[in-house]
């Protein structure tokens, strides 16, 4: 066996480097907790009693305060809605909650788990060592530890010293703190380890393009009085919608655009609607974090942004008009009676735009818009979808808009005021 003595050049740098990166990560998580806006939860305890807390601020220790000191002193683990929690993590919404002691298999399995954090701990501080894995064994009789230390090794003898350290933390009654972070908004600690492997970005990537191909035809999803928007959308899909998003603000233009450009052509080209629904998806998503190289190259997205306009699929033909709302595009797709979301969504677009439109950009489109907008107020479609999509300013462009054209008699006085 080789005996291993500290690495000096690695512990120096690693141990700092590790405390300032929780410091941060710390910071940037208290910062999100902050709130003007306190609501208040309620908390319900499996005998039946409820508990209010703070969103965002309660945590389950404050409940367990709030029943014995003795629960207090000895609660190890929180189930929240079925999912085990830490004592110390704050409270999201209205709650079923359990609080578990060393007494049942919750209990033990999280004492297990925390004692190999403090051993892992204990071996890094002391040798050094690059990775430490300890998870539980069978549940309740206790955990493994599996540890690399590169080229040395361990022996009996430095057990000892590794007892010790992990006895000592013991005895401040160091605190564990557990924060979860994506390794791309961790970008600041990493140094840019995300951007450098371009294999990572785009395998990433595709698996995301992938989580926006669950998607379902449903048939109520092409009416315009549907309450829920996200019909036939399903948890894949609106995941992969948000992590589009956060992986474009995080990474940046430059991992991104190359990636995004190949394979959003490649969706594009496709016969699946879902693959084309889901490139156009995707370019909204990621506009912001890529937005200076967009802009450099408009003229090329606006352009496979239109070409799908005209899609033979509603949803498609939705997500482009949503993705750029180009006034031609918009005007045309006001023309699509067999699709009401299509139609609707157009022309609530429109009457937003028409707020801040000078009149020479909307009189060229002037009478078509005004030959769709009765069929639109008689079939009633169009009052529900104003009244929820668009701003009260909007409303009374769009009604000035109707209002100069009725001496023509196109459009019933009574949809007017209705409006």
């Amino acid at each position: 066996m080789v005996v291993h003595a500290k690495d000096e050049p690695y512990l120096p740098t690693s141990i700092p480097k590790s405390v300032r990166i929780f410091e941060w990560i710390q910071e940037e998580q208290q910062i999100c907790l902050l709130s003007p806006y306190i609501d208040v939860i309620k908390v319900l305890l499996p005998d039946g009693n409820v508990k209010e807390g703070k969103k965002w601020q309660t945590t389950h220790l404050d409940i367990a305060r709030e029943i014995s000191k003795n629960l207090t002193n000895n609660a190890l683990i929180a189930k929240v809605n079925c999912v085990l929690w830490d004592m110390t993590r704050p409270l999201e919404e209205d709650s079923q909650l359990q609080i578990f002691r060393f007494d049942n298999d919750e209990g033990h399995d999280t004492l297990w788990h925390s004692s190999a954090h403090i051993l892992g701990q204990s071996h890094e501080t002391e040798y050094g060592c690059k990775i430490f894995i300890g998870p539980c064994t069978t549940r309740g009789e206790g955990f493994y530890s599996d540890v690399f230390c590169g080229d040395s090794r361990l022996n009996d003898d430095h057990f000892k010293l590794i007892k010790a350290r992990a006895l000592k933390a013991v005895a401040k009654k160091q605190p564990f703190q557990q924060f979860v972070i994506t390794l791309v908004e961790a970008r600041e600690c990493v140094a840019g380890m995300a951007r450098k492997m371009s294999h990572f970005t785009s395998r990433l990537f595709a698996i995301l393009m992938k989580m926006l191909l669950d998607i379902e035809d449903d048939p109520t999803w092409h009416t315009a009085e549907l309450e829920d928007e996200d019909a036939s959308e399903t948890s894949n899909y609106s995941v992969g919608q948000e992590c589009l998003d956060r992986l474009s603000i995080s990474l940046g233009r430059n991992p991104i655009v190359p990636v995004a450009s190949e394979q959003l052509l490649a969706y594009l080209a496709t016969p699946e609607w879902q693959k084309r629904l889901a490139a156009l998806i995707a370019l909204a998503q990621i506009a912001e974090g890529c937005s200076k190289v967009m802009i450099k190259n408009l003229e090329q997205v606006v352009t496979m942004v239109l070409n799908s306009s005209p899609d033979q699929h509603p949803h498609v033909r939705l997500a482009a008009i949503n993705a750029i709302g180009v006034f031609p595009a918009l005007a045309a797709a006001m023309d699509d009676f067999q699709n009401p979301r299509v139609e609707i969504h157009a022309a609530s677009t429109l009457l937003n735009f028409s707020e801040n439109c000078t009149h020479d950009i909307l009189t060229p489109y002037l009478d078509g818009i005004v030959c769709n907008l009765p069929v639109l107020l008689q079939n009633g479609y169009m009052v529900n979808a104003i009244d929820k999509s668009t701003s009260r300013g909007s409303k009374v462009s769009g009604l000035t808009i109707v209002y100069n054209v009725t001496f023509l008699g196109s459009i019933p006085y009574g949809y007017i005021f209705r409006w």
